[in-house]
C-alpha cells in the first residue's frame, strides 16, 4: 500500500480512502505506531483540533513529519497547508512512541494542600 493509492482524488475523501488509509497505515512502519494518524482516519479524516483533511496530504504530511524530510515538508506545505499544518503540528508536541507511553500510564493526582486557616 503506498501514499499514491489515495491520490486518485484529491481534496475529495471518499470512504474507500479511509480504507485504503488504514491499509497503509498497518503496513507504514512509522505510520503503524502512530496512534494520532490512526484517530483521523477513524475520525474520517477529522483532527483532534476539529478540522476535515483530505486524508491523502495528511497522511503524506504526516510521513514527512515523521521522517523528518525538510524537503517534502515544504513541498507538503504549499500543497495543502492545512494537512501539513495538522500532520506537522502533533509531531513537534509528543512522539508517537512517547505518547503511547504517556496514555498507558495512570498519572497521580496532586490534591490540592488544605489552606491553613492562619495563614
Amino acid at each position: 500500500m503506498s501514499i499514491e493509492d489515495l491520490k486518485l482524488k484529491p481534496n475529495s475523501n471518499q470512504p474507500e480512502d479511509f480504507k485504503v488509509a488504514m491499509q497503509l497505515i498497518e503496513s507504514h512502519p512509522l505510520l503503524s505506531r502512530d496512534t494520532v494518524a490512526k484517530k483521523v482516519v477513524e475520525n474520517q479524516g477529522i483532527t483532534e483540533a476539529g478540522l476535515e483533511v483530505d486524508i491523502g496530504n495528511y497522511l503524506e504530511s504526516r510521513i514527512a513529519s515523521l521522517e523528518g524530510d525538510q524537503e517534502k515538508m515544504i513541498a507538503l506545505k504549499k500543497k495543502d497547508p492545512i494537512a501539513y499544518r495538522e500532520a506537522a503540528m502533533v509531531v513537534h508536541s509528543v512522539p508517537p512512541e512517547i505518547e503511547n507511553k504517556l496514555e498507558d500510564q495512570e498519572l497521580p493526582i496532586k490534591k490540592p494542600k488544605k489552606r491553613d486557616e492562619n495563614s
